[in-house]
C-alpha cells in the first residue's frame, strides 16, 4: 500500500528541531542569493537559512526577508530561530511575497505560468508530497484535494518528474501575476534593497550590501535542550489484489499525519512529553489539545489545557508568539500522534492497514433494495444539550424528517426511524424553535415512552437493540448487511470555541467481544437479537464501510457550504481519560456494517445555534446526508462532480 505510506510523509510547514537533527538526505536546499539559502525538509519544513558576516548585519538581514522595512518592526513573533549572532532561520510563511518567489524559483526552477494553471514539476525525489506542495504554492495544505481533482488523481502520491497543474486562482496573490517566478540574484537582494532605500533605511541597505560579500557559513550546533526528532514511522505495506476507495482512508488522514510530523519528543523531569510550535493564529484550546489529545467536550479541553498552561509555565495564553515552542504531556496525546515504536501507535498503524484493504464502494440503483435505520438523540424530558432557544433533541429529529421524506420521495429506499414524535409526526417543521415538549417514544415492542426516570440509560441502550432487531430481520429475508444502514442525529455541547458538524464511526480497536443485554430488557420484542458476538474482521469491515460513508458526508458537505470542524472531523474514538477512550453505545453494541454518528453542529457556539434555528440549513443537513448516501451506494443526483 505504497500511496498510503505518502501520507506518513505530509509536510507541515512548521520547524521545531534543530538542523542537525535532521537525517542527511532529507535537506534539499539551493542559493537564494549570497548570503541565504532555500531549505526544504521532507517532514519538517521550508525555510531560508541567512549567513552574515557581522553580527549588527543580522537584524538589518531579517528586516529586508521578512518585509518588514521599519527597523522597529518586532521580529519575535515569526517563528524565526537564530543559530548564533550571524545565522539564522526564517520559515517560509515569514518570508516577504518577493523572496518567497525567490525561494520557489530556486528550489524548483521548471515551475512556470501559463493560462489558468500553474504547472509543478516534482523534482526532489521521494521528499515532495501533495500537501507540501499545497501548502508552498497556494498557502494551505488543505487545497490538495483541489489539486487531486484538477489533476484526476485517485491518491496523494506523487512520483518524480510528475507536472502537476496548480488552478490560478488556487495560487499564494504573488504567484498569479506573470509567466515565471523572478530570476534569483546570487548577488545580493536587489528588489528588496530598493524598497529599503525608499523607506529611507539607507543605514541599513548599506550594511546589506556588506552582507553581499560575506561567504557562506556552517550552521551552530544544535543547542543541548532540543528535543529529539521521532524516528521515521513502519512503512505500510502493499496488500496487492482487490483495493479499491483507499482514497476515503488517504484524505481523513492526511491533515492530522501531517501534524503528526510536526511533533518531536522528549523528557524532562516531569515525564515524556511532545513539543508543537504554535502558527500564527492558533490557540492551545484548539492547535494543541483537540487536535492532538482528541478532546473536544468543554470542560475536558479546558481541564487538559490548563495542565498544559501549567506545564510550560504560561502566564497569558491569549499572548502567544508564532513559534512558541508547546509541551504537551505524552500520556495526553492520542494513539496516532505517540512515537513510531509506541504501543498504542503500533495498534492504529495496524488497524489502519487492515481497513485500508477493504472494498467498500457499492453500486445500487435508485438506492433500491438499501435500508435505512434512523435515529435522533434524546426527546421526552430528555432535550439533550440545552443553549438559549436551541436544544437538541427537537431539532435532529427535524433533520430527521427530512432526510425520511427526501428518501421517500426519490428513492426505493425503505427508511425506519427509531424514534416518533405523535404531535408532528414526521412532518419536517419550517420554524426557528420549538415547543419544548415530552411525548415522543421509541418505537418498540411495547413502545418505550421517553418521558420516564430511565429516559437516559435505557433510551439509549433500546435504540441499538432496535437496530439490531431490524438487522437481524431484513438478513434474515435475505438483504445483503451492506445494504442495510444506521445513522443517529446528534447536537454536541463542546467547547465554544468549536464549530461544524462531525462524524463518529466504529473502532475496530474497541469493541465488545459479546454481547449480552440487560434481563430487564426481557419483555420488549427486540431483546431476541441482541445475545450476538464481533469478530476483529467484522469490525474493521464496518470500520471502513462507515468511514466510507463518513468521508463521503464531510466532503458533501464542505462542497454544499455546511460547516465541518476545522480539527478531525471524523473520529472513530471519544477521548476523556487519555487511557480509556470509548465508544458511543449506539454505535458500539450496534451489529449494522455501516454506521455513524452525526453530531450536526455545536450547540455551545453561537454561529451554529444561529444556523441550527435556520429551516433552511437544517434542509441542507438532510441533503447532505441523502447525497452522501447516494456517494457510498454509485447514486447520480444531479451533481457529476460528486456522483
Amino acid at each position: 500500500m505504497r500511496h498510503l505510506f505518502v501520507c506518513f510523509a505530509l509536510l507541515g510547514l512548521s520547524f521545531v528541531a534543530p538542523l542537525a537533527a535532521w537525517p542527511h538526505g532529507a535537506k534539499v536546499e539551493a542559493k537564494v542569493d549570497q548570503q541565504s539559502m532555500a531549505v526544504y525538509v521532507a517532514g519538517k519544513g521550508a525555510f531560508l537559512t541567512v549567513s552574515v558576516k557581522t553580527p549588527p548585519e543580522l537584524d538589518a538581514a531579517l528586516h529586508i526577508y521578512t518585509g518588514l522595512l521599519d527597523r522597529g518592526a518586532a521580529l519575535d513573533k515569526l517563528g524565526i530561530v537564530r543559530e548564533n549572532e550571524r545565522a539564522a532561520r526564517i520559515p517560509f510563511d515569514a518570508l516577504s511575497p518577493h523572496f518567497q518567489k525567490s525561494f520557489l524559483r530556486a528550489l524548483w526552477p521548471k515551475d512556470r505560468l501559463e493560462g489558468e494553471f500553474w504547472f509543478h514539476q516534482i523534482t526532489h525525489k521521494g521528499r515532495e508530497t501533495l500537501w507540501a506542495v499545497a501548502q508552498l504554492y497556494t498557502g494551505s495544505g488543505q487545497n490538495y484535494r483541489e489539486i487531486m481533482r484538477v489533476n484526476h488523481m485517485k491518491s496523494p502520491e506523487i512520483e518524480d518528474g510528475l507536472v502537476l497543474k496548480i488552478p490560478r486562482d488556487l495560487l499564494r496573490p504573488m504567484l498569479q501575476v506573470g509567466a515565471h517566478l523572478p530570476p534569483t540574484s546570487v548577488d545580493s537582494p536587489a528588489p528588496a534593497l530598493d524598497d529599503l532605500v525608499e523607506a529611507g533605511l539607507k543605514k541599513a541597505a548599506g550594511t546589506l550590501r556588506q552582507m553581499a560579500r560575506a561567504a557562506e557559513q556552517t550552521q551552530a550546533p544544535p543547542p543541548a535542550a532540543a528535543p529529539a526528532k521521532e524516528t521515521a514511522p513502519a512503512k505500510v505495506r502493499d496488500p496487492g489484489g482487490d483495493v479499491t476507495e483507499r482514497t476515503a482512508i488517504d484524505e481523513q488522514l492526511a491533515e492530522q499525519i501531517a501534524f503528526r510530523q510536526q511533533l518531536t519528543f522528549g523528557k524532562d523531569s516531569q515525564g515524556r512529553y511532545a513539543v508543537y510550535a504554535l502558527k500564527a493564529g492558533e490557540a492551545i484550546y484548539s492547535a494543541v489539545v483537540v487536535r492532538f489529545c482528541g478532546l473536544v467536550s468543554a470542560n475536558d479541553v479546558n481541564r487538559v489545557a490548563k495542565v498544559i498552561i501549567e506545564r510550560n509555565q504560561i502566564r497569558d495564553e491569549t499572548d502567544l508568539p508564532v513559534g512558541r515552542l508547546i509541551k504537551i504531556p505524552y500520556d495526553y496525546l492520542e494513539p496516532e500522534f505517540r512515537a513510531a515504536d509506541d504501543e498504542a501507535y503500533l495498534a492504529w498503524q495496524s488497524n489502519l492497514e487492515a481497513i485500508a484493504r477493504i472494498k467498500t464502494q457499492l453500486r445500487v440503483a435508485n438506492l433500491k433494495g438499501v435500508h435505512v435505520i434512523l435515529d435522533a438523540g434524546h426527546g421526552g424530558r430528555d432535550p439533550g444539550a440545552h443553549f438559549g432557544q436551541a436544544w437538541e433533541d427537537d431539532f435532529v429529529y427535524d433533520v430527521l424528517c427530512r432526510v425520511k421524506a427526501r428518501l421517500e420521495r426519490e428513492t426505493q429506499a425503505k427508511v425506519y426511524p427509531t424514534v416518533t414524535d405523535p404531535s408532528i409526526m414526521f412532518t419536517p417543521q419550517n420554524v426557528a424553535t420549538f415547543q419544548m415538549d415530552s411525548d415522543e417514544y421509541l418505537n418498540t415492542k411495547p413502545r418505550f415512552e421517553l418521558n420516564g426516570p430511565t429516559v437516559t440509560t435505557d433510551g439509549v441502550n433500546l435504540r441499538w437493540m432496535l437496530a439490531n432487531h431490524h438487522y437481524q430481520n431484513l438478513v434474515k429475508s435475505g438483504v445483503k448487511p451492506e445494504n442495510i444502514f444506521f445513522a443517529s442525529f446528534h447536537a454536541d455541547s463542546l467547547h465554544r470555541g468549536l464549530s461544524g458538524g462531525m462524524v463518529y464511526i466504529p473502532d475496530a480497536r474497541v469493541y465488545p467481544r459479546k454481547v449480552i443485554p440487560y434481563r430487564k430488557f426481557t419483555r420488549y420484542r427486540e431483546y431476541a437479537a441482541n445475545r450476538f458476538s464481533f469478530s476483529r474482521k467484522e469490525m474493521q469491515q464496518a470500520q471502513a464501510r462507515s468511514l466510507h460513508f463518513a468521508k463521503n458526508f464531510i466532503t458533501r458537505s464542505r462542497q454544499l457550504g455546511v460547516p465541518v470542524h476545522d480539527q478531525k472531523p471524523i473520529r472513530s474514538l471519544i477521548y476523556r481519560n487519555p487511557t480509556k477512550p470509548f465508544v458511543p453505545a449506539v454505535l458500539k453494541y450496534n451489529r449494522i456494517p455501516t454506521r455513524a454518528l452525526i453530531e450536526v453542529c455545536n450547540l455551545n457556539n453561537t454561529t451554529d445555534r444561529k444556523n441550527i434555528a435556520n429551516p433552511r440549513f437544517r434542509q441542507k443537513l438532510a441533503d447532505t446526508f441523502v447525497e452522501a448516501l447516494y456517494m457510498s451506494y454509485g447514486v447520480t443526483f444531479g451533481d457529476d462532480e460528486s456522483s
